[in-house]
């Protein structure tokens, strides 16, 4: 386990008035480009940001709430983005694509009908297109399903039932889910996704057949969460994962204010303790370097740090 000083930072602190109101969950989406950027998401201030090597932070997309983003091979942004549903919650309204040359577009709206659609999480799956979670009420309540959609295309159911116990593997009419926070693709060799459903990581194949490769992740009562008092959805849950180049799971558990490191079939170990007053909510591998985004306890306030080996950075912290 790592709880490591962070290094001077790369001075990068950025400074700003009237920032939205905040949740407990103020966005986990963090991703680096080709070369080197890296892009993540503020739901306090409802601005995408883009730090490039060495450099400010920079509001690349403003005025949109949006919690999950991923890049594409061609290094355009890939967002949800979400509005008020009507009802006190937020509701996704549309797949957004930022690029340099076209700026912000829409790839496709989503209907704000929860049965279409549950959340922000997704993956952008070679062969497949955009997979996703979706609402489905089974005999027990809201329970979630994958779909899938080509970028130019209708989406399509790609796995999961709404009948039968919760967190079964099986293949894509069999498989059933609870609460996806977020999927990545998983490493070349495997195919697929990996979903970070509740307390479980799953890995769903390109046929939509899914097997639970690491279980336990979730703390029963962690002793000093965040957000102490609401909904144990909401407080206690898992909320980022990425893979690397080794196949390593990296997992941002914010309750629990650490982020695990697990491979498939083997028990999880606490790789990284964030510091008293803060809680890592997203995580993304590249080039033998973890980056870490977290938010500060009861205040607007976020830092992105790069972990090497046992040496930990900022490279950018966003702060009223």
């Amino acid at each position: 386990m790592r709880t490591l000083p962070l290094a001077a930072p790369l001075a990068v602190v950025v400074a700003l008035a009237g920032a939205s109101a905040a949740t407990a969950h103020p966005g986990s989406g963090v991703d680096v480009g080709p070369d080197g950027a890296v892009y993540f998401a503020d739901v306090f201030r409802e601005t995408i940001w883009r730090v490039t090597p060495g450099g400010a932070p920079e509001a690349l997309v403003r005025n949109s709430w949006t919690h999950e983003l991923t890049l594409t091979p061609e290094g355009d942004l890939l967002y949800f983005e979400v509005e008020g549903d009507g009802a006190g919650g937020p509701a996704p309204t549309g797949l957004r694509r930022w690029s340099e040359a076209r700026g912000v577009e829409t790839v496709f709206p989503v209907n704000h009908d929860r049965a279409h659609f549950g959340g922000e999480a997704f993956a952008l799956l070679e062969g497949v297109g955009v997979v996703f979670a979706a609402q489905a009420r089974g005999d027990d309540g809201w329970r979630q399903v994958l779909r899938a959609r080509p970028i130019d295309g209708e989406a399509r159911d790609f796995s999961g039932s709404i009948d039968g116990p919760l967190f079964r593997d099986g293949d894509a009419n069999e498989a059933t889910y609870r609460l996806i926070t977020d999927m990545v693709p998983a490493p070349n060799a495997a195919g697929g996704v990996y979903a970070l459903d509740r307390d479980r990581v799953r890995h769903v194949l390109p046929d939509g057949s899914a097997t639970t490769i690491v279980e336990g992740l979730l703390i029963d009562r962690p002793p000093n969460p965040p957000h102490p008092g609401g909904p144990p959805t909401t407080n206690n849950r898992l909320y980022a994962l990425d893979v690397d180049a080794d196949g390593a799971i990296y997992i941002a558990y914010q309750a629990g204010r650490l982020i695990w490191r697990a491979t498939p079939g083997e028990a999880p170990e606490v790789w990284f303790r964030a510091e008293p007053g803060w809680a890592p909510i997203g995580v993304a591998c590249d080039r033998g370097a973890l980056y870490i985004l977290e938010h500060a306890d009861n205040a607007p306030r976020l830092r992105l740090s790069v972990l090497r080996g046992d040496v930990r950075e900022t490279i950018a912290e966003i702060n009223d």
